[in-house]
């Protein structure tokens, strides 16, 4: 187990994230360095995890791993702060709903069966088209707002994919008698932290007439946010179990490189629903 936990620390740490910008003048690829420490946390934990799962086997209650796929209901951008020397402030955004996926691997322990650990990954596509703004802009803007006043707008985001690695205190109902009267199905909820990762292809900015006012290029980035998870589990067979589960993620991200001269700060919530296919043991 030391080794397979040295095998995730030396590919966390070679690990990098990049693509290729759309600006002429950057052709380099764009690598969040703040990403790799992360995930390297995240892979250590996710291998000291396996380790106590697999150290405490025969005595556990219950191990299990699931596959799910459903929506991505929404994603709300707020407080979507851009600039320094002049400030641009924009109301809520609202993305359209895309395709989710989740994958998970949890372990209740025998002397607490009735709460576990669990390690998670979803993906979604959450893209904003051509929302209407009212936006509020002071001082002289540079970047993708250059030449606007404040007034009505229209944004777009093109979002290549949000990526959440989470670890989470998963509760689940065990009284026998109560779950008798469910009838097979079992009540679930987690709450823990996400490292969540945005891959922005770019942002644009229209005027009303949907004449092109300026877009930015892409930029990768990562922050740990809160992560919730609620759920019903619906027993098959002794081993295998079918789900359906809420997901709530709340994280904060900050940007600097999209326009090559200014900082954009958004707080990004997202909301989904999965049904999935779970193998207990």
């Amino acid at each position: 187990m030391l080794i397979m936990i040295q095998l995730f620390a030396v590919t966390a740490d070679k690990l990098k994230v990049c693509r290729p910008v759309n600006q002429t003048n950057n052709p380099v690829a764009i690598v969040s360095e703040r990403i790799k420490p992360r995930i390297s946390a995240i892979l250590i934990m996710a291998a000291v995890f396996i380790m106590v799962s697999a150290a405490t086997h025969h005595a556990s209650a219950e191990t299990y791993m699931g596959l799910g796929v459903g929506k991505s209901l929404r994603q709300t951008i707020s407080g979507f702060k851009v600039g320094d020397a002049f400030k641009v402030t924009l109301p809520d955004l609202a993305s359209k709903s895309s395709i989710a996926y989740g994958l998970k691997l949890g372990h209740f322990f025998k002397a607490i069966p009735g709460f576990g650990l669990e390690f998670n990954y979803s993906f979604s596509d959450p893209d904003m088209v051509k929302e209407k703004v009212d936006a509020m802009i002071t001082g002289t803007p540079t970047g993708l707002f250059a030449g606007q006043t404040a007034g009505d707008l229209l944004v777009s985001a093109d979002i290549n994919h949000l990526s959440t690695f989470g670890v989470l205190v998963v509760w689940r109902v065990t009284d026998k008698q109560f779950l008798m009267n469910l009838d097979g199905i079992q009540p679930y909820l987690g709450v823990g932290l996400g490292l969540s990762i945005l891959d922005v292809e770019k942002f644009s900015v229209l005027n009303t007439d949907e004449s092109s006012a300026g877009e930015t290029s892409g930029e990768i980035n990562s922050s740990v946010g809160l992560l919730i998870s609620a759920g019903l589990n619906y027993t098959l067979t002794k081993h295998t179990k079918v789900y359906g589960e809420f997901k709530y993620k709340d994280t904060s991200f900050e940007f600097d490189k999209l326009d090559g001269a200014n900082e954009y700060e958004f707080d990004a919530s997202e909301t989904s629903f999965v049904f999935g296919l779970s193998y207990h043991f």
